[in-house]
Parts: structure tokens; sequence; C-alpha cells
């Protein structure tokens, strides 16, 4: 939901087997709450940058072309943000994963750098 490096961005992208909006509503939760969060301490920013734990991360393709290969999406993998091998730099596909995980994330985590 948000790209390592770029500020302030938060974007959707539902399920492959669910309702869009199960995400859509996950998303929305968690961006307020950061919002809420940032005001708190001030912040005008907020960067997901990675951890030095994660330095070597190998990264993946941002999607899965055994759950969405359309043609379109194929052919412009290459130029897509990478998804990396652990949380929180995966992008899940399931909301039964999410449902509990989105809601919980720590929002003082070093993955995210506020300014």
């Amino acid at each position: 939901m948000m790209i390592s490096g770029v500020p302030n961005m938060a974007y959707v992208f539902g399920y492959f087997r669910a309702s869009w909006t199960l995400r859509a509503d996950l998303v929305s939760e968690f961006v307020c709450r950061l919002l809420a969060h940032m005001e708190k301490r001030g912040a005008t920013t907020v960067v997901p940058t990675l951890r030095p734990e994660d330095a070597g991360m190998q990264l993946r393709p941002w999607g899965d072309p055994e759950n969405f290969n359309s043609g379109y999406v194929m052919r412009t993998m290459h130029l897509m943000f990478k998804q990396g091998d652990r949380e929180p730099w995966l992008h899940l596909l399931e909301y039964a994963e999410e449902r509990d995980s989105l809601p919980a994330l720590e929002l003082d985590d070093t993955s995210l750098v506020y300014g």
C-alpha cells in the first residue's frame, strides 16, 4: 500500500479472489490511523524506508504471475515497483492474511521514517 522511498503516498490494489472493497477498507483505515499518528508526532511526511536488516533482501516482481497474469500486466511487469521477501515489504494477496495484520501494523516501526 506504500512504496519505499516515496513520501506521503498510499495506493489501493484489491484482492484477486475477493472484493476489492475489502482491501480498500483496510488500507483506508490504515491511512487514517497513519495520518492521526503523523499529526500527533507533528510530522508532515512519512517515507517507507528499508531497514538495515532489509538491505540484502531479495526483490521479487510486484505481482505473482500464478495469480495475476493478464497480458497487459505481464508485458509491463518489469516497469512496476518490486516487493520484498518479508513483511512489511510483501504484497499480500488474501483478505484472511490482512484483516488482522494491517490493523496491527506498528506505526513507529523503523521502516516508517517521519519528517
